[in-house]
């Protein structure tokens, strides 16, 4: 991820205030990454409309922050001793579609797009977690082909949360 890819992901975010946390925590591991003096392993995939970004998505690839999700999962009893995570693993972190376009398949479109391009670099599952007010992000994740590996969802709190897989190849 450039600098340039980080000033789109705040143009198209805008003022929402929902989604105003998303560019606090990039820019976060943005500046980290780039002050340990290690290459940005953050991937930003835009989706355009017209000539406008109207979306996007980002990957990272964090072989230990894959090692302590897997000793986490295997520690609070989620998964069994024998269950392993691929340390060259992509994590979603962040998806975006701005909300004039959502519920348009745009978002489909940007997943579709990050699940070719990740097979294409050999990468075996993509992880994620998710937890928002709604249900409207876990349900697409579902509806990706997600598989949970453990739902924190709580109804009466109104939080839909969850880890999650998509396992590629």
């Amino acid at each position: 991820m450039t600098q340039q890819n980080f000033e789109e992901v705040v143009k198209i975010i805008g003022d929402d205030p929902k989604y105003r946390h998303f560019i606090d925590r990039i820019k976060k591991d943005f500046d980290n990454s780039k002050l340990k003096g290690i290459p940005v392993a953050m991937h930003a995939y835009f989706k355009k409309e017209g000539e406008e970004n109207i979306g996007f998505c980002i990957l990272s690839l964090s072989p230990l922050k894959m090692k302590q999700w897997e000793k986490t999962f295997k520690e609070e009893g989620w998964v069994g001793e024998d269950f392993k995570i691929d340390i060259s693993s992509f994590e979603l972190m962040y998806m975006y579609i701005k909300p004039g376009f959502r519920r348009k398949g745009k978002a489909t479109q940007i997943f579709n797009k990050v699940i070719k391009r990740s097979k294409t670099l050999g990468i075996k599952s993509i992880y994620a977690y998710v937890s928002d007010t709604n249900n409207a992000a876990l349900e697409f994740y579902r509806k990706s082909g997600a598989k949970i590996i453990h739902d924190f969802s709580d109804e009466a709190e109104n939080i839909s949360a969850a880890f999650m897989v998509w396992k590629l190849l």
